[in-house]
């Protein structure tokens, strides 16, 4: 079961809105962790020691738009793991600012008047052919199961996909960390109308969205720009002492509550699993690697993106 609801007063442009966050159990905690080490991993170019026993099956890249993915196979849990890798190379930085909303019907031909972000887009299409042919293979055809997971922009191609694949009637499970708002009211609501979540331990089509502290990027792009985050996120509050299901797409109590800087050392490390650190790509194919001092290397200048977040 979710637990005891905390409610909160959050003031919200000088209006208090009360709100609600739920502590989750420590299974899911556990869930968590496990597939932000398979994120951490996407970002590594030589994981010869790929997390918890698993084998790298295959990977996907667009030398193009330097799109990457990798696909994890987990005999021992007869599951695959399809983890994006988030922002690494200067090509990366150029689609990360391409923020325009465009058209995604390309991607999900039946979100009726979904808009995307443009760069985020762009890179799930340069992969969709190769990617999706095959996961439906393994869907369809093994008895293996299929978890998509990435941290920041990675995280947005994570969701892109899973809500590709279950508008075509097949399951997976999604997670994604530090994701950074994808696409519009309509996308936000479409991609909840894939993935209800019923119940905690619900065991399939589950997509939740990771944040931890005030991680500034999934408070950009500013929803003034028309961006909108789907559901269901959970937070992992500065302390860490518990973690909380968020209710609604926007809530107020959770990362929005505490303002940060797009990057910033929060967005670097999730549920004690270094991720996306660039001193680091390897961190998750050998061990934990959390000693680096984010705080002393990033300039948390927040003139990047919009106040409102």
């Amino acid at each position: 079961m979710f637990g005891s609801r905390i409610l909160t007063i959050v003031p919200l442009f000088a209006v208090s809105v009360i709100s609600e966050r739920i502590p989750v159990d420590s299974a899911l905690t556990d869930t968590l962790t496990r597939y932000a080490w398979f994120a951490s991993a996407a970002y590594s170019s030589n994981c010869n020691i790929p997390p918890f026993n698993t084998t790298i099956e295959k990977k996907f890249h667009h030398v193009i738009t330097d799109t990457q993915a990798t696909l994890f196979r987990d005999d021992l849990h007869a599951e695959y793991i399809l983890a994006f890798r988030g922002t690494s190379s200067p090509w990366d930085i150029i689609t990360d600012l391409r923020r325009s909303l465009v058209d995604c019907t390309s991607a999900l031909p039946s979100c009726t008047n979904c808009t995307c972000h443009k760069g985020f887009l762009g890179q799930y299409l340069a992969v969709k052919e190769e990617i999706e042919p095959y996961l439906t293979f393994i869907l369809q055809d093994t008895a293996y199961s299929l978890t998509a997971t990435g941290h920041s922009m990675g995280a947005s191609g994570a969701s892109i996909l899973a809500t590709a694949l279950k508008s075509q009637g097949l399951s997976l499970n999604a997670y994604s960390y530090g994701q950074p708002r994808t696409g519009n009211t309509a996308y936000a609501a479409y991609v909840d109308s894939m993935f209800p979540l019923t119940s905690e331990s619900q065991e399939t089509d589950k997509l939740l969205r990771v944040t931890h502290a005030n991680d500034g990027i999934p408070q950009v792009p500013s929803q003034k720009r028309g961006y909108r985050h789907h559901s269901t996120e959970i937070w992992i509050p500065p302390t860490g002492d518990e973690v909380y299901r968020c209710i609604g797409q926007e809530p107020a109590d959770c990362n929005a509550l505490l303002p940060g800087y797009p990057l910033n050392s929060p967005h670097f490390s999730y549920l004690g699993v270094s991720i996306g650190n660039p001193l680091d790509r390897n961190a998750a194919c050998k061990g934990p690697n959390l000693s680096v001092d984010w705080e002393g290397i990033i300039s948390e200048d927040s003139s990047w993106e919009d106040a409102d977040r």
